[in-house]
Protein backbone atom coordinates (compact mmCIF):
# COMPACT_ATOMS: atom_id res chain seq x y z
CA UNK A 1 0.00 0.00 0.00
CA UNK A 2 1.47 3.28 -0.84
CA UNK A 3 2.97 5.16 2.25
CA UNK A 4 0.12 7.90 4.24
CA UNK A 5 -2.88 5.12 3.87
CA UNK A 6 -4.35 4.92 7.58
CA UNK A 7 -3.37 1.53 9.56
CA UNK A 8 -7.30 0.66 9.69
CA UNK A 9 -7.53 0.75 5.28
CA UNK A 10 -4.01 -1.22 5.83
CA UNK A 11 -5.56 -3.79 8.03
CA UNK A 12 -8.94 -4.31 5.94
CA UNK A 13 -7.09 -4.55 2.92
CA UNK A 14 -5.12 -7.65 4.34
CA UNK A 15 -7.97 -9.03 5.62
CA UNK A 16 -9.68 -8.77 1.97
CA UNK A 17 -6.85 -10.33 0.88
CA UNK A 18 -6.74 -13.44 2.90
CA UNK A 19 -10.64 -13.74 1.89
CA UNK A 20 -9.51 -13.35 -1.76
CA UNK A 21 -6.82 -15.69 -1.74
CA UNK A 22 -9.20 -18.82 0.24
CA UNK A 23 -11.95 -17.88 -2.49
CA UNK A 24 -9.28 -18.53 -5.29
CA UNK A 25 -7.69 -21.47 -3.76
CA UNK A 26 -11.30 -23.38 -2.99
CA UNK A 27 -12.82 -22.25 -6.73
CA UNK A 28 -9.38 -23.14 -8.03
CA UNK A 29 -9.52 -26.65 -6.23
CA UNK A 30 -13.24 -27.52 -7.27
CA UNK A 31 -13.08 -26.88 -11.05
CA UNK A 32 -9.32 -27.81 -11.60
CA UNK A 33 -6.85 -30.09 -10.56
CA UNK A 34 -4.84 -27.72 -8.74
CA UNK A 35 -4.80 -28.06 -4.55
CA UNK A 36 -2.87 -25.64 -2.25
CA UNK A 37 -0.15 -28.44 -2.02
CA UNK A 38 0.56 -27.83 -5.58
CA UNK A 39 0.44 -24.41 -5.42
CA UNK A 40 2.47 -24.64 -2.05
CA UNK A 41 6.45 -25.35 -3.59
CA UNK A 42 5.50 -22.18 -5.77
CA UNK A 43 5.61 -19.77 -2.55
CA UNK A 44 9.00 -18.97 -1.75
CA UNK A 45 10.33 -18.83 -5.06
CA UNK A 46 7.58 -16.35 -6.21
CA UNK A 47 8.04 -14.12 -2.69
CA UNK A 48 12.10 -14.15 -3.38
CA UNK A 49 11.36 -12.65 -6.66
CA UNK A 50 9.40 -10.35 -5.51
CA UNK A 51 12.13 -8.92 -3.67
CA UNK A 52 12.91 -7.00 -7.10
CA UNK A 53 9.78 -5.82 -8.31
CA UNK A 54 9.34 -1.93 -8.88
CA UNK A 55 7.34 0.20 -6.08
CA UNK A 56 7.68 -2.23 -3.14
CA UNK A 57 8.16 -0.81 0.01
CA UNK A 58 10.69 -2.18 3.02
CA UNK A 59 8.12 -2.86 5.02
CA UNK A 60 6.74 -4.82 2.32
CA UNK A 61 10.07 -6.72 1.75
CA UNK A 62 10.49 -6.96 5.55
CA UNK A 63 7.12 -9.09 5.14
CA UNK A 64 8.20 -10.84 2.31
CA UNK A 65 11.86 -11.87 3.88
CA UNK A 66 10.14 -13.23 6.53
CA UNK A 67 7.22 -15.09 4.73
CA UNK A 68 10.92 -16.64 2.72
CA UNK A 69 12.51 -17.22 6.30
CA UNK A 70 9.32 -19.21 8.22
CA UNK A 71 9.35 -21.22 4.73
CA UNK A 72 12.75 -22.15 4.72
CA UNK A 73 12.58 -23.04 8.13
CA UNK A 74 10.14 -25.88 7.41
CA UNK A 75 12.12 -26.98 4.65
CA UNK A 76 14.91 -27.78 6.91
Amino acid sequence: MPSGIPDTICKQFDRLREHMIEVFMDEYEQHGDVTYEDVQPWILPVAARKLNADGITEEEKMLLVQEIRKGLAILA
